[in-house]
Protein backbone atom coordinates (compact mmCIF):
# COMPACT_ATOMS: atom_id res chain seq x y z
CA UNK A 1 0.00 0.00 0.00
CA UNK A 2 1.25 3.49 -0.79
CA UNK A 3 2.77 5.53 2.06
CA UNK A 4 0.31 8.34 1.45
CA UNK A 5 -2.10 10.08 3.79
CA UNK A 6 -5.85 10.04 3.48
CA UNK A 7 -5.86 13.28 5.47
CA UNK A 8 -9.51 13.48 6.40
CA UNK A 9 -9.52 9.84 7.41
CA UNK A 10 -6.75 10.55 9.91
CA UNK A 11 -8.75 12.50 12.48
CA UNK A 12 -12.46 11.91 12.50
CA UNK A 13 -13.66 11.88 16.07
CA UNK A 14 -13.60 10.96 19.74
CA UNK A 15 -16.55 9.65 21.75
CA UNK A 16 -17.44 10.92 25.21
CA UNK A 17 -16.64 14.62 25.66
CA UNK A 18 -13.56 15.12 27.80
CA UNK A 19 -12.99 11.39 28.18
CA UNK A 20 -10.91 8.73 26.50
CA UNK A 21 -12.38 7.36 23.31
CA UNK A 22 -13.81 3.87 23.62
CA UNK A 23 -12.83 1.22 21.14
CA UNK A 24 -15.69 0.55 18.76
CA UNK A 25 -17.56 1.27 15.54
CA UNK A 26 -18.89 4.74 14.66
CA UNK A 27 -20.50 6.94 12.04
CA UNK A 28 -19.44 10.59 11.77
CA UNK A 29 -21.42 13.62 10.56
CA UNK A 30 -20.92 17.38 10.49
CA UNK A 31 -22.74 19.48 13.09
CA UNK A 32 -23.60 22.33 10.70
CA UNK A 33 -24.69 20.36 7.62
CA UNK A 34 -25.55 16.89 9.00
CA UNK A 35 -23.63 15.34 6.11
CA UNK A 36 -22.05 11.95 6.86
CA UNK A 37 -18.51 10.88 5.99
CA UNK A 38 -18.08 8.06 3.46
CA UNK A 39 -14.71 6.35 2.87
CA UNK A 40 -14.63 5.73 -0.89
CA UNK A 41 -10.95 5.02 -1.60
CA UNK A 42 -7.72 4.26 0.26
CA UNK A 43 -5.37 6.99 -1.00
CA UNK A 44 -4.66 10.67 -0.43
CA UNK A 45 -1.79 13.03 0.26
CA UNK A 46 -0.67 15.81 2.56
CA UNK A 47 1.98 18.52 2.26
CA UNK A 48 3.13 19.20 5.82
CA UNK A 49 5.13 22.28 4.78
CA UNK A 50 2.05 24.03 3.39
CA UNK A 51 -0.55 22.21 5.50
CA UNK A 52 -2.46 21.37 2.32
CA UNK A 53 -4.17 18.06 1.75
CA UNK A 54 -5.90 15.90 -0.85
CA UNK A 55 -9.10 14.57 0.72
CA UNK A 56 -10.93 13.51 -2.43
CA UNK A 57 -11.31 9.94 -1.21
CA UNK A 58 -13.78 11.13 1.43
CA UNK A 59 -17.21 12.39 0.45
CA UNK A 60 -20.05 13.81 2.53
CA UNK A 61 -23.73 12.96 2.06
CA UNK A 62 -26.91 13.91 3.86
CA UNK A 63 -29.63 11.40 4.72
CA UNK A 64 -28.91 9.09 7.63
CA UNK A 65 -31.13 6.39 6.13
CA UNK A 66 -28.53 5.91 3.37
CA UNK A 67 -25.85 5.12 5.94
CA UNK A 68 -27.72 2.26 7.60
CA UNK A 69 -26.64 -0.36 5.04
CA UNK A 70 -23.44 1.18 3.64
CA UNK A 71 -20.11 -0.17 5.00
CA UNK A 72 -18.35 2.96 3.67
CA UNK A 73 -19.80 4.90 6.65
CA UNK A 74 -18.42 2.55 9.34
CA UNK A 75 -15.14 3.48 11.09
CA UNK A 76 -13.48 1.51 13.88
CA UNK A 77 -11.54 3.49 16.50
CA UNK A 78 -8.88 1.81 18.64
CA UNK A 79 -6.97 3.51 21.46
CA UNK A 80 -3.18 3.17 21.31
CA UNK A 81 -1.47 5.36 23.92
CA UNK A 82 -1.34 8.78 25.61
CA UNK A 83 0.50 11.28 23.40
CA UNK A 84 2.03 14.68 24.13
CA UNK A 85 -1.01 16.57 22.82
CA UNK A 86 -3.83 14.11 23.30
CA UNK A 87 -4.91 10.50 23.08
CA UNK A 88 -3.51 8.48 20.17
CA UNK A 89 -5.74 6.21 18.09
CA UNK A 90 -5.82 4.06 15.02
CA UNK A 91 -8.87 4.55 12.77
CA UNK A 92 -9.85 1.80 10.34
CA UNK A 93 -12.41 1.49 7.52
CA UNK A 94 -12.88 -0.31 4.23
CA UNK A 95 -9.87 -2.59 4.61
CA UNK A 96 -7.33 0.07 5.47
CA UNK A 97 -6.41 2.44 8.29
CA UNK A 98 -4.33 5.39 9.40
CA UNK A 99 -1.43 3.31 10.66
CA UNK A 100 -1.44 1.12 7.55
CA UNK A 101 -1.16 4.17 5.31
CA UNK A 102 1.28 6.44 7.10
CA UNK A 103 2.82 4.35 9.88
CA UNK A 104 1.66 6.39 12.88
CA UNK A 105 -1.43 7.12 14.96
CA UNK A 106 -3.54 10.29 15.37
CA UNK A 107 -4.48 12.86 18.02
CA UNK A 108 -8.12 13.51 19.01
CA UNK A 109 -9.42 16.77 20.55
CA UNK A 110 -12.94 17.03 22.09
CA UNK A 111 -15.23 20.07 21.75
CA UNK A 112 -16.88 20.71 25.11
CA UNK A 113 -18.56 24.13 24.80
CA UNK A 114 -22.06 24.36 26.34
CA UNK A 115 -21.95 20.77 27.51
CA UNK A 116 -21.61 19.34 24.01
CA UNK A 117 -21.55 15.55 23.85
CA UNK A 118 -19.89 13.52 21.09
CA UNK A 119 -18.76 16.71 19.32
CA UNK A 120 -15.16 17.29 18.32
CA UNK A 121 -12.73 19.54 16.53
CA UNK A 122 -10.22 17.86 14.25
CA UNK A 123 -6.93 19.68 13.91
CA UNK A 124 -3.87 18.39 12.08
CA UNK A 125 -0.80 20.06 10.59
CA UNK A 126 -2.22 23.58 10.91
CA UNK A 127 -5.68 22.86 9.50
CA UNK A 128 -9.15 22.07 10.81
CA UNK A 129 -11.03 19.28 9.09
CA UNK A 130 -14.32 20.83 7.93
CA UNK A 131 -17.39 20.58 5.78
CA UNK A 132 -16.72 23.60 3.52
CA UNK A 133 -19.98 23.50 1.60
CA UNK A 134 -22.58 25.92 2.98
CA UNK A 135 -25.40 25.20 0.55
CA UNK A 136 -28.25 22.78 1.08
CA UNK A 137 -26.88 20.29 -1.44
CA UNK A 138 -27.06 16.63 -0.47
CA UNK A 139 -23.33 16.07 -0.99
CA UNK A 140 -19.98 17.81 -0.58
CA UNK A 141 -16.28 17.03 -0.34
CA UNK A 142 -14.28 17.11 2.86
CA UNK A 143 -12.19 20.26 3.20
CA UNK A 144 -10.28 22.66 5.46
CA UNK A 145 -11.95 26.04 4.76
CA UNK A 146 -15.05 25.91 6.96
CA UNK A 147 -15.43 27.84 10.22
CA UNK A 148 -17.67 27.72 13.30
CA UNK A 149 -19.97 24.71 13.41
CA UNK A 150 -18.57 23.55 10.03
CA UNK A 151 -15.45 22.55 12.00
CA UNK A 152 -17.37 20.41 14.48
CA UNK A 153 -17.95 16.68 13.97
CA UNK A 154 -20.43 14.45 15.75
CA UNK A 155 -19.54 10.82 16.44
CA UNK A 156 -22.38 8.32 16.86
CA UNK A 157 -21.55 4.80 18.12
CA UNK A 158 -23.04 2.07 15.96
CA UNK A 159 -25.70 0.27 18.01
CA UNK A 160 -28.73 -1.97 17.61
CA UNK A 161 -31.22 0.89 18.01
CA UNK A 162 -31.34 4.01 15.79
CA UNK A 163 -27.74 3.90 14.52
CA UNK A 164 -27.71 0.24 13.51
CA UNK A 165 -26.12 -1.48 10.51
CA UNK A 166 -28.18 -3.85 8.35
CA UNK A 167 -27.88 -5.58 4.99
CA UNK A 168 -30.14 -4.55 2.14
CA UNK A 169 -31.08 -7.53 -0.08
CA UNK A 170 -31.06 -6.94 -3.83
CA UNK A 171 -32.27 -10.34 -5.06
CA UNK A 172 -35.54 -12.13 -4.31
CA UNK A 173 -36.08 -15.74 -5.36
CA UNK A 174 -37.82 -18.79 -3.89
CA UNK A 175 -39.37 -16.84 -1.03
CA UNK A 176 -35.93 -15.69 0.22
CA UNK A 177 -33.94 -12.50 -0.15
CA UNK A 178 -30.20 -12.31 -0.82
CA UNK A 179 -27.53 -9.64 -0.39
CA UNK A 180 -24.03 -10.04 -1.89
CA UNK A 181 -21.75 -8.66 0.82
CA UNK A 182 -18.11 -7.75 1.50
CA UNK A 183 -17.03 -5.61 4.46
CA UNK A 184 -13.90 -5.14 6.57
CA UNK A 185 -15.66 -5.83 9.88
CA UNK A 186 -16.64 -9.13 11.46
CA UNK A 187 -20.27 -9.63 12.42
CA UNK A 188 -22.89 -11.98 13.81
CA UNK A 189 -26.65 -12.29 13.40
CA UNK A 190 -28.63 -11.06 16.44
CA UNK A 191 -31.85 -12.44 14.92
CA UNK A 192 -32.69 -15.85 13.49
CA UNK A 193 -33.51 -16.17 9.81
CA UNK A 194 -30.24 -14.75 8.47
CA UNK A 195 -27.51 -16.98 7.09
CA UNK A 196 -24.12 -16.31 5.54
CA UNK A 197 -23.44 -18.40 2.43
CA UNK A 198 -20.38 -18.87 0.23
CA UNK A 199 -19.35 -20.94 -2.79
CA UNK A 200 -17.07 -23.87 -2.03
CA UNK A 201 -16.94 -25.52 -5.46
CA UNK A 202 -17.81 -25.06 -9.15
CA UNK A 203 -18.80 -28.27 -10.90
CA UNK A 204 -20.39 -28.88 -14.30
CA UNK A 205 -22.33 -25.64 -14.53
CA UNK A 206 -23.25 -25.52 -10.85
CA UNK A 207 -21.96 -23.41 -7.98
CA UNK A 208 -21.97 -25.43 -4.75
CA UNK A 209 -23.27 -23.32 -1.85
CA UNK A 210 -22.11 -23.82 1.73
CA UNK A 211 -23.12 -22.04 4.94
CA UNK A 212 -20.78 -20.39 7.43
CA UNK A 213 -21.39 -22.49 10.53
CA UNK A 214 -19.49 -20.37 13.03
CA UNK A 215 -21.34 -17.77 15.09
CA UNK A 216 -18.96 -15.03 13.95
CA UNK A 217 -18.55 -14.27 10.25
CA UNK A 218 -14.92 -13.12 9.93
CA UNK A 219 -13.92 -9.66 8.73
CA UNK A 220 -13.18 -9.34 5.00
CA UNK A 221 -14.94 -12.60 4.17
CA UNK A 222 -16.99 -12.31 0.95
CA UNK A 223 -20.41 -13.93 1.40
CA UNK A 224 -24.00 -13.58 0.28
CA UNK A 225 -26.50 -13.22 3.09
CA UNK A 226 -29.83 -15.04 3.00
CA UNK A 227 -32.70 -13.15 4.65
CA UNK A 228 -36.37 -13.85 5.30
CA UNK A 229 -37.28 -10.20 4.70
CA UNK A 230 -36.18 -7.22 2.66
CA UNK A 231 -36.80 -4.81 5.55
CA UNK A 232 -33.63 -3.35 7.06
CA UNK A 233 -34.88 -3.65 10.63
CA UNK A 234 -35.15 -7.42 10.16
CA UNK A 235 -31.62 -7.72 8.79
CA UNK A 236 -29.46 -6.05 11.44
CA UNK A 237 -25.88 -7.19 11.97
CA UNK A 238 -23.98 -7.10 15.24
CA UNK A 239 -20.61 -5.58 14.31
CA UNK A 240 -17.65 -7.18 16.08
CA UNK A 241 -13.97 -6.36 16.54
CA UNK A 242 -13.08 -10.03 16.11
CA UNK A 243 -9.87 -11.37 14.57
CA UNK A 244 -11.44 -14.76 13.87
CA UNK A 245 -10.45 -16.27 10.51
CA UNK A 246 -12.14 -18.71 8.14
CA UNK A 247 -10.53 -22.08 7.52
CA UNK A 248 -12.75 -23.39 4.72
CA UNK A 249 -12.50 -23.09 0.94
CA UNK A 250 -14.34 -19.96 -0.20
CA UNK A 251 -14.15 -19.19 -3.91
CA UNK A 252 -15.86 -15.80 -3.58
CA UNK A 253 -13.95 -12.53 -3.72
CA UNK A 254 -14.96 -8.92 -3.07
CA UNK A 255 -14.07 -5.25 -3.59
CA UNK A 256 -14.41 -2.30 -1.23
CA UNK A 257 -14.67 0.56 -3.72
CA UNK A 258 -16.39 1.68 -6.91
CA UNK A 259 -15.54 5.39 -7.03
CA UNK A 260 -15.78 6.78 -10.56
CA UNK A 261 -14.92 10.37 -9.53
CA UNK A 262 -11.38 9.51 -8.50
CA UNK A 263 -8.77 7.36 -10.22
CA UNK A 264 -5.76 7.88 -7.94
CA UNK A 265 -5.81 4.30 -6.72
CA UNK A 266 -5.86 0.97 -8.52
CA UNK A 267 -8.50 -0.01 -5.97
CA UNK A 268 -10.87 2.88 -6.73
CA UNK A 269 -12.64 0.71 -9.31
CA UNK A 270 -12.35 -2.88 -10.49
CA UNK A 271 -13.34 -3.47 -14.10
CA UNK A 272 -15.93 -6.20 -14.60
CA UNK A 273 -14.78 -8.96 -16.97
CA UNK A 274 -17.71 -11.09 -18.18
CA UNK A 275 -15.30 -13.83 -19.27
CA UNK A 276 -13.83 -14.38 -15.81
CA UNK A 277 -16.38 -13.00 -13.34
CA UNK A 278 -19.91 -13.91 -12.27
CA UNK A 279 -22.18 -11.92 -9.97
CA UNK A 280 -25.06 -13.07 -7.80
CA UNK A 281 -28.35 -12.98 -9.68
CA UNK A 282 -31.22 -15.00 -11.10
CA UNK A 283 -30.68 -17.49 -13.91
CA UNK A 284 -32.79 -17.70 -17.06
CA UNK A 285 -34.65 -20.56 -15.34
CA UNK A 286 -35.57 -18.32 -12.40
CA UNK A 287 -33.10 -19.87 -9.97
CA UNK A 288 -30.49 -18.28 -7.72
CA UNK A 289 -27.10 -18.37 -9.36
CA UNK A 290 -23.91 -16.60 -10.26
CA UNK A 291 -24.51 -15.13 -13.68
CA UNK A 292 -22.93 -12.97 -16.36
CA UNK A 293 -24.06 -9.35 -16.12
CA UNK A 294 -24.86 -7.19 -19.14
CA UNK A 295 -25.46 -4.01 -17.12
CA UNK A 296 -22.29 -3.31 -15.13
CA UNK A 297 -18.86 -2.05 -16.20
CA UNK A 298 -17.27 -2.14 -12.74
CA UNK A 299 -17.81 -4.44 -9.77
CA UNK A 300 -20.16 -2.89 -7.17
CA UNK A 301 -18.60 -1.65 -3.93
CA UNK A 302 -18.80 -3.88 -0.85
CA UNK A 303 -20.21 -6.84 -2.73
CA UNK A 304 -18.91 -10.32 -3.46
CA UNK A 305 -18.35 -11.84 -6.89
CA UNK A 306 -17.24 -15.23 -8.19
CA UNK A 307 -14.03 -15.46 -10.25
CA UNK A 308 -14.16 -18.18 -12.91
CA UNK A 309 -11.93 -19.51 -15.67
CA UNK A 310 -12.58 -18.55 -19.29
CA UNK A 311 -15.08 -20.89 -20.91
CA UNK A 312 -17.19 -21.24 -17.76
CA UNK A 313 -20.95 -21.22 -18.54
CA UNK A 314 -22.59 -17.80 -18.47
CA UNK A 315 -24.90 -19.02 -15.71
CA UNK A 316 -23.93 -21.15 -12.71
CA UNK A 317 -27.02 -22.39 -10.91
CA UNK A 318 -26.49 -22.57 -7.16
CA UNK A 319 -26.94 -25.99 -5.58
CA UNK A 320 -26.84 -26.55 -1.83
CA UNK A 321 -23.87 -28.52 -0.57
CA UNK A 322 -26.10 -31.07 1.15
CA UNK A 323 -27.94 -31.80 -2.12
CA UNK A 324 -24.64 -32.00 -3.96
CA UNK A 325 -23.17 -34.53 -1.53
CA UNK A 326 -26.42 -36.48 -1.10
CA UNK A 327 -26.77 -36.79 -4.86
CA UNK A 328 -23.29 -38.21 -5.24
CA UNK A 329 -24.02 -40.87 -2.62
CA UNK A 330 -27.55 -41.55 -3.84
CA UNK A 331 -26.62 -42.26 -7.44
CA UNK A 332 -24.44 -45.13 -6.27
CA UNK A 333 -27.40 -47.04 -4.83
CA UNK A 334 -30.42 -45.98 -6.89
CA UNK A 335 -32.57 -48.51 -8.76
CA UNK A 336 -31.70 -48.92 -12.45
CA UNK A 337 -35.32 -49.32 -13.64
CA UNK A 338 -36.89 -45.89 -12.94
CA UNK A 339 -36.81 -42.99 -15.46
CA UNK A 340 -34.61 -39.95 -14.87
CA UNK A 341 -35.54 -36.32 -15.63
CA UNK A 342 -33.49 -33.15 -15.92
CA UNK A 343 -34.29 -30.07 -13.83
CA UNK A 344 -36.71 -28.86 -16.53
CA UNK A 345 -38.77 -32.05 -16.28
CA UNK A 346 -37.52 -33.55 -19.55
CA UNK A 347 -36.96 -37.31 -19.49
CA UNK A 348 -33.29 -38.00 -20.18
CA UNK A 349 -33.13 -41.73 -19.50
CA UNK A 350 -35.52 -44.66 -19.16
CA UNK A 351 -33.25 -46.11 -16.48
CA UNK A 352 -31.07 -44.59 -13.80
CA UNK A 353 -27.90 -46.40 -14.73
CA UNK A 354 -25.12 -43.95 -14.01
CA UNK A 355 -23.31 -45.30 -17.07
CA UNK A 356 -25.94 -43.69 -19.28
CA UNK A 357 -26.06 -40.31 -17.55
CA UNK A 358 -23.66 -37.44 -18.18
CA UNK A 359 -22.44 -35.44 -15.19
CA UNK A 360 -25.08 -33.13 -13.74
CA UNK A 361 -28.12 -32.77 -11.48
CA UNK A 362 -31.25 -34.84 -12.20
CA UNK A 363 -34.64 -35.78 -10.73
CA UNK A 364 -35.01 -39.46 -9.82
CA UNK A 365 -37.85 -40.85 -7.74
CA UNK A 366 -38.98 -37.30 -6.91
CA UNK A 367 -35.59 -36.36 -5.48
CA UNK A 368 -32.56 -34.51 -6.78
CA UNK A 369 -29.50 -36.59 -7.55
CA UNK A 370 -26.05 -35.53 -8.67
CA UNK A 371 -24.12 -37.66 -11.14
CA UNK A 372 -20.38 -37.10 -10.96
Amino acid sequence: MKKSLLFGFLCLFAVVAGAQIKDGFYRVHNLATDRYIYVLDNTGSINIATASADMGALKLWKDKSKTLSDPATIVYAEYQYKGSYGEMYDLRAQGTGVHDIIGYYVNIFPYTTNGAINQYYVYAEGKYLTDPERSSRAFAYLGTTGTGDYRIWVADPVDMEDNYFAVSPSIAVGGKYYAPFYASFAFSFPKSGLKAKYISKIDNGYAVMSEVKTEIIPASMPVFIECNSNNLVDNKLQLLASKESFSGSNLLRGVYFNYDERQRSKDAQTAYDPKTMRVLGITSEGKLGFVTSSTISFLPANQCYLPVSEGTPAELTIIDESDYLAGINQVKTMSPIAPVFDLNGKKVSETSSSLNLPQGVYIFGGKKIYVK
